[in-house]
């Protein structure tokens, strides 16, 4: 299938939509869960049903120093939008195509971020982890996105910047496609196995009006 011929996109937030901010690339290096190597050795604890993620609820514990650094910062931090991003969400909007947002990020700021760019207007839905507590790679949340658009996984795809994107869409059993200009490193997301690589957003719009 070609990219045009799927009907719901849904988006990952930092370094996919948006520049991240080097707390925030700091946040995610220090996320085990993140790791591709970690994910690969331990596929059981996020494919597990949602009253069983007691563990990966003890690993978003302690991260929670490296959150409350980040709300500090995002007080004065100015979010700064993905060339191409803008772009791309006004073709899939003029294409009729269902879109809508699962980041790891916390909802307030990834709301407020949306809304300063002038993002916020062309999602459908938003969905922030820390809402439902539930994070990446577990697929739960896009599988919730997914049932609420009552459109078949075939037709939906992930797009994001990181292993763990590309991990969190396979759990789930829908396509995912990787940018390769944002926080996640090129041979992890390669071992990860995205079904689409693209360079950066330009080029997922370039192959979106083939």
């Amino acid at each position: 299938m070609k990219l045009r011929d799927y009907e719901l996109f849904i988006f990952d937030f930092d370094g996919t939509l948006n520049m991240p901010s080097i707390l925030v690339r700091l946040n995610g290096f220090f996320k085990k869960r993140y790791k591709i190597e970690y994910i690969l050795s331990h596929k059981e604890l996020f494919q597990k049903k949602k009253i069983e993620y007691r563990n990966e609820k003890r690993l978003e514990k302690k991260e929670a120093i490296y959150n409350a650094f980040y709300d500090i910062y995002s007080i004065i931090f100015k979010p700064q939008i993905k060339p191409g991003a803008q772009e791309l969400l006004k073709e899939l909007k003029h294409m009729k195509k269902k879109i809508a947002l699962f980041s790891d990020g916390k909802e307030y700021r990834v709301r407020r971020e949306l809304a300063m760019m002038g993002l916020e207007e062309y999602f459908e839905l938003i969905l922030a982890a820390d809402s439902i507590k539930i994070f990446k790679p577990n697929p739960a949340p896009l599988e919730l996105i997914v049932s609420s658009f009552k459109v078949p996984k075939s037709k939906s795809i992930y797009i994001g910047d990181m292993a763990v994107d590309v991990m969190a869409a396979k759990f789930a059993w829908i396509i995912s496609c990787s940018i390769m200009d944002g926080m996640g490193r090129e041979k992890d997301i390669i071992r990860a196995g995205p079904d689409f690589i693209k360079k950066n957003l330009y080029d997922v719009l370039e192959e979106l009006k083939k």
